[in-house]
């Protein structure tokens, strides 16, 4: 009898046991599935970001050609008159100067949402001051190139920008990579594509690359540079040493844990 109740303990411990490690694999699968989901929920969301993003820069940039435009017209008009234009005229130049300020606004407000992803809040930035002196100029019924030339430069920011968000062409038949797989170093940040930094980041530094080539050119032609040149000159070479050190960050292996 004793025997019997030894066997029967033994059997319903076994049983005991095997059930706790099914629930265990249970547990263990639910921890898995629910990781999963939550992975797929923040790749969605970040889709979502991502193609908010490209909304509101399409927003920006077709506006901004629009403002280009505009002052181009406005020059065009002024030299018809010989150098005056109308009161109604003056006032639409004015009116044009506070819509470019009220771009100027909302550039920096989507600068402050990337804070997560320099190289386009960098972007951003200069797209800002660019803005800011077209405006100025602008209120003082400035249409002149230089005036032009401040709104063109914005513009080609946001170009630039939508630009680096485009997927990459498919190279030998095979599928074209998004704006940033998420392959390399520093992580995309607010929902930006490391890689769509990159591309930005070469961009930017293939710019600087031009316009230091050109104002070489001018010294070695012994051309004195004008005020204006002597600050893009200063401003060329602070934004060159912010780009080494954004491509560092970038280019900066991760550790498993996420950390540098």
């Amino acid at each position: 009898m004793s025997k019997a109740k030894a066997d029967l303990d033994q059997d319903q411990g076994e049983q005991a046991g095997q059930d706790q490690e099914e629930a265990l694999a249970d547990l263990e699968d639910a921890e898995e599935q629910v990781a999963q989901a939550r992975k797929d929920l923040e790749e969605q969301l970040a889709m979502e970001q991502l193609a908010k993003m490209g909304d509101e820069l399409k927003s920006l940039a077709q506006r901004q050609a629009k403002m280009v435009e505009e002052i181009t017209n406005y020059e065009t008009l002024r030299t018809k008159r010989e150098g005056s234009l109308t009161i109604a005229q003056r006032t639409g130049v004015r009116d044009l100067g506070r819509v470019q300020e009220g771009l100027k606004e909302e550039s920096a407000s989507l600068a402050e949402k990337l804070e997560g992803a320099p190289v386009f809040a960098l972007t951003l930035k200069r797209a800002g001051e660019a803005m800011d002196n077209a405006a100025q100029r602008l209120l003082t019924l400035k249409t002149d190139e230089e005036t032009q030339r401040a709104a063109r430069a914005a513009a080609r920011r946001f170009d630039q920008l939508i630009a680096s968000l485009k997927p990459d062409k498919p190279k030998n038949g095979g599928q074209g990579q998004g704006g940033g797989d998420g392959q390399g170093g520093g992580g995309g940040g607010d929902g930006i594509p490391p890689a769509a930094q990159v591309k930005m980041l070469k961009a930017l530094q293939e710019e600087i690359n031009d316009r230091t080539e050109f104002f070489d050119e001018l010294r070695r032609r012994k051309h004195e540079l004008t005020p204006v040149q002597n600050e893009e000159l200063e401003r060329l070479e602070t934004d060159q040493g912010t780009l080494a050190d954004l491509a560092r960050d970038l280019t900066r292996p991760k550790k498993e844990d996420g950390e540098d």
